[in-house]
C-alpha cells in the first residue's frame, strides 16, 4: 500500500497505482477508504506518456470500482450510475461486462427496498 501511494505521489497524473491500490483496500473491505480513492481521481484524461501506460485503468477500470466502492458505501444510485456507463462500453471486457450486470442487479434490488419502505414520519 505504501509503494502504491508513493508512486501516485511520484507521479500523481498517472493512475495506475491509484487504481491498484483503490481495488486492494477493497478487497480488504476497506470501502471506505477505497472509495474515496477511488472518487478523487475518476473520469481524469490519461496522460500522453509512453511507457508502461494501461489504457484500461483510465477507460473503465477506476470507474469498475467506482461502481462497487459506490455500492458499499451505501451510494446506489451513483453505482447504479456507474454499473449504466460501464456496460454502455463497447470495450469492456465480457468478465467484467458480466460482473457489471450482477453488481447493476445489486444497486437496483437497493434502491427498489429503499423505494419500497415505509417512510418514517
Amino acid at each position: 500500500m505504501d509503494a502504491l501511494s508513493r508512486a501516485w505521489e511520484s507521479r500523481p497524473d498517472r493512475l495506475e497505482a491509484c487504481y491498484e491500490l483503490a481495488a486492494r483496500l477493497r478487497k480488504m473491505h476497506r470501502y471506505r477508504a477505497a472509495h474515496a480513492v477511488v472518487s478523487a481521481v475518476l473520469d481524469r484524461e490519461q496522460p500522453d506518456d509512453l511507457l508502461f501506460m494501461q489504457p484500461w485503468v483510465y477507460r473503465w477500470g477506476l470507474l469498475f470500482e467506482y461502481s462497487i466502492t459506490a455500492y458499499w458505501v451505501g451510494d446506489h444510485a451513483a453505482s447504479l450510475a456507474a454499473c449504466d456507463r460501464l456496460l454502455g462500453l463497447p470495450d469492456l471486457p465480457e468478465t467484467y461486462r458480466e460482473q457489471t450486470r450482477a453488481n447493476r442487479a445489486f444497486a437496483v434490488q437497493r434502491l427498489t427496498e429503499a423505494a419500497d419502505a415505509p417512510a418514517l414520519v
